[in-house]
């Protein structure tokens, strides 16, 4: 799926690379979800993916969806920290009631999962379909009390700002560097991005930082304070005046 999002991508049939995107994230998190073999492998297969989502960050800002842009954003860099959470304090964040109805949807997605794994489910298809409901089940459930990653939503965020206040949001794509400001009020979501020249030289700086980082100690310190003022400049260039 994501060699033919590229390839729609790269054909510039926007629509069809998105919904390529969006059925292939879908999969992807759905999958991640009923990894057992330990945190190791959920962060690999973190790692192959990732992709995904900066790509459909980008067919986003060609289809002028900025707002479908930043609710991926937000989905590719809180994916890992809400399983972390859930995992760790599902019963401080849920009711009681909640959190043993989601503690029951795991076993059994699990226990669905490993039947249609090793080929000991009686209708594969129907138990394909059962599990995937009780996925959108879990997931309802989750977003409920933890509107993040997939629950994100940019409409219920602004309404949650502060007068005066905005928020500037960072994200590194494929070969440029984009900015968005989110403001509070309903006001437009504003956008900018970086000439190729600028990621290049943020790439340059990121290699020239651990080089100094690990190789030379005793200067690390020094040149530091004028590698992160280069960095502002750079970053600077594409954000509001």
């Amino acid at each position: 799926m994501l060699n033919l999002g590229i390839l729609y991508q790269q054909e510039k049939q926007f629509n069809l690379a998105y919904n390529t995107y969006v059925f292939a994230i879908a999969t992807v998190e759905a999958l991640r979800g009923e990894i057992v073999s330990g945190e190791e492998a959920k962060r690999k297969q973190a790692e192959k993916w990732n992709q995904l989502y900066t790509y459909i960050v980008e067919v986003c800002l060609e289809l002028g969806n900025i707002i479908a842009a930043i609710e991926y954003v937000e989905r590719s860099k809180t994916r890992n920290l809400v399983e972390l959470i859930l995992n760790r304090d599902s019963k401080t964040i849920f009711p009681p009631e909640v959190a043993t109805q989601l503690e029951q949807l795991r076993d059994e997605i699990a226990s669905g999962q490993y039947q249609l794994q090793n080929g000991k489910a009686e209708n594969p298809t129907d138990l394909a379909q059962h599990l995937q409901q009780l996925r959108q089940q879990r997931q309802v459930l989750q977003d409920s009390y933890l509107p993040v990653a997939s629950g994100f939503k940019f409409d219920q965020f602004q309404k949650t700002l502060e007068k005066r206040t905005a928020i500037i949001e960072w994200y590194i794509a494929t070969d440029r560097i984009l900015t968005f400001v989110i403001k509070p009020n309903g006001q437009e979501l504003a956008f900018w991005e970086s000439q190729p020249e600028d990621f290049n030289a943020l790439i340059d700086w990121s290699n020239k930082y651990l080089g100094d980082y690990y190789n030379q100690q005793d200067q690390y310190k020094i040149q530091w304070q004028n590698q992160r003022r280069r960095t502002a400049e750079t970053i600077s260039r594409n954000s509001p005046s």
